[in-house]
Parts: C-alpha cells; sequence; structure tokens
C-alpha cells in the first residue's frame, strides 16, 4: 500500500496496525519538516524504516522548507513527481492520512 502523509499532525496518530512491511510512505506538505534530522517526529519515521517500509519525501516541499539533503534523517529518500508516479503503479491501494 502506498501512504500519502500531508500533515505532520497525522505523524503522532498513524496507526502501526495500517503500515505494514514493504509498504510506501510519502511525505507532503508540512509532514516533509519530519525529514529534517533531529525534528521531533524522527523516532517514527525511523520505525517506519525499521519495518522495512519505504520512506520519501517530495523534493519539491524540502526545497520549500528549506530542508538541504544533507539534512535529511537517514532512511529518507527525497522524490520528484515521476517517482511519485512509479510509487501510485507499484501500490495499486493509496490511502491520504489529512
Amino acid at each position: 500500500m502506498l501512504h500519502l502523509v500531508t500533515t505532520i499532525a497525522v505523524l503522532d496518530a498513524l496507526p502501526g496496525g495500517r503500515i505494514s512491511q514493504g509498504d510506501d510512505i510519502v511525505l507532503q506538505g508540512s509532514a516533509v519538516s519530519a525529514a529534517r534530522r533531529g525534528h521531533r517526529q524522527n523516532s517514527v519515521l525511523t520505525a517506519l524504516v525499521d519495518d522495512r517500509c519505504g520512506l520519501h519525501a517530495m523534493a519539491d516541499r524540502l526545497q520549500a522548507f528549506g530542508i538541504a539533503p544533507s539534512a535529511m534523517l537517514a532512511g529518507v529518500a527525497a522524490i520528484d513527481y515521476d517517482a511519485l508516479v512509479e510509487l501510485t503503479v507499484k501500490h495499486p491501494l493509496i490511502h491520504t492520512w489529512a
């Protein structure tokens, strides 16, 4: 399944039972701020990576938030729109968390 996370508040409430090993998560909107190393939500993101989920953040939003690649949490991949489309093809089931 592909999970689109659009707000930082959603990360606090992500139900663990709804995200499974092999799922991909894309941080969009304000949720990309959690990809900055040292953010209070880093433990949530690290747990997702440890659970073997793919963790991605939209590159245009990272740039808008001033998050350079060198400042990103390990395990988070910056992706562009084309890569997002590829993830939607890979995962026919998509859930948006807003």
